[in-house]
């Protein structure tokens, strides 16, 4: 089982939870904040810093990778260091993925300007859109791919009516599982969907959560993907 473990991302130490808040400026951007966390060194990385560097290990990661199959490259980056349980970091994992995996299989020339796309658009999408407005961010990411791949824009004609509905089922099926929302799970099968779509049934591993300690709200047996 993988274990999500806090550490710095300036020194790499374990990031630790203090006895009472203090006021302290963050190691990158010098701004200061009140927190009751830090390392072991004394170091603060504020959300905004800390998501920009989490997006830039799974740009730099995807770049790297020749992985063909995005099932198995989500689990990669999910595991990278500081990847959470749940939030909006996930909203660009999964369109990264796809992206990645069709570049690996059909071309890179345009893989880094895509991811950076990616990354722009995932940022409009906040935590918890899966219970605030009804659609999960792991859909929606989908979404963000194929609108990518097919250069898709509000004006466009018989590929925005095939997005917006790939992108719906897509969200129906992850909703089809019920609550409460895990943003692996919900990748898994958002993933899954995508690439019954595009790549057939053929191309879909056996997936099996390596994740579920992390999850305090963990479905387990009812989950498919926990393991048995």
């Amino acid at each position: 089982m993988h274990k999500i473990i806090n550490s710095c991302n300036h020194c790499g130490n374990q990031t630790v939870k203090l006895e009472k808040p203090i006021e302290i400026k963050c190691t990158i951007c010098d701004i200061e904040y009140k927190t009751d966390k830090a390392c072991v060194e004394n170091h603060y990385i504020c959300n905004s810093c800390n998501e920009k560097l989490l997006k830039e290990s799974i740009v730099k990661y995807c770049l790297n990778s020749t992985e063909v199959n995005p099932l198995i490259l989500a689990s990669e980056l999910m595991k990278l260091p500081n990847i959470p349980m749940h939030g909006p970091i996930h909203h660009l994992i999964f369109p990264a993925t796809l992206l990645t995996a069709h570049a690996n299989r059909y071309g890179r020339d345009s893989l880094e300007q895509w991811l950076i796309e990616a990354d722009k658009r995932s940022s409009h999408i906040p935590g918890a859109t899966c219970g605030h407005w009804g659609a999960c961010g792991a859909g929606l990411g989908v979404g963000i791919f194929f609108s990518i791949i097919n250069e898709v824009g509000p004006i466009s004609g018989d590929s925005w009516k095939n997005t917006g509905l790939l992108t719906s089922e897509i969200i129906r099926d992850i909703a089809i599982e019920g609550g409460p929302r895990c943003c692996k799970r919900d990748g898994y099968i958002a993933l899954t969907s995508a690439i019954k779509y595009i790549y057939g049934k053929e191309d879909i591993p056996e997936i099996v959560c390596d994740f579920y300690g992390n999850n305090r709200t963990c479905k387990r047996k009812d989950c498919p993907y926990f393991p048995i």
